[in-house]
C-alpha cells in the first residue's frame, strides 16, 4: 500500500524501546498545520494544530505493539491530548469458526447481505 499525501507528513525514527517485553522500533509520523478527518482521508487546514502518531513495532515479528496519538496546539504546546493503545497476543490469518457469523433472517431483516466464502 502506498501512503497518500506524503508531502504533508514528516517521518522520524524515535529511540528503540521495550514494549510488552519486546524490543521495538519507534516510528513517528507528524502532521503539522493540518487535521486529518478520521474515516474520510480528508485534510483540513488548521495552522495551530500538530498531530503525531507514534508506532512501536516488534523488531523480530514486525507486529505493532503500541500506538500513541498525540495532538497539541501551537499556541498552547504544554497541553498534549493523547490516546494510547497497546496490543497483546496479535494473531493474523486465524481460522474463524462459522458459528461467529449469524445471517439468520431475523438478524439481517432490513439489511442486504452479500455472503462471500473463500
Amino acid at each position: 500500500m502506498q501512503l497518500k499525501n506524503k508531502e504533508y507528513y514528516s517521518f522520524e525514527l524515535g529511540m528503540d524501546t521495550i514494549i510488552n517485553e519486546r524490543d521495538c522500533y519507534c516510528l513517528k509520523t507528524v502532521l503539522r498545520k493540518k487535521a486529518l478527518m478520521p474515516g474520510f482521508y480528508k485534510f483540513e487546514i488548521d495552522t495551530n494544530r500538530v498531530e503525531t502518531m507514534i508506532l512501536y513495532v516488534d523488531k523480530l515479528s514486525n507486529y505493532p505493539q503500541k500506538i500513541r496519538m498525540e495532538v497539541y496546539f501551537i499556541d498552547n504546546p504544554e497541553n498534549i491530548y493523547f490516546t494510547d493503545n497497546t496490543f497483546y497476543n496479535i494473531k493474523f490469518n486465524i481460522e474463524l469458526n462459522d458459528s461467529l457469523f449469524n445471517t439468520a433472517e431475523k438478524v439481517i431483516k432490513g439489511f442486504r447481505i452479500d455472503e462471500i466464502k473463500p
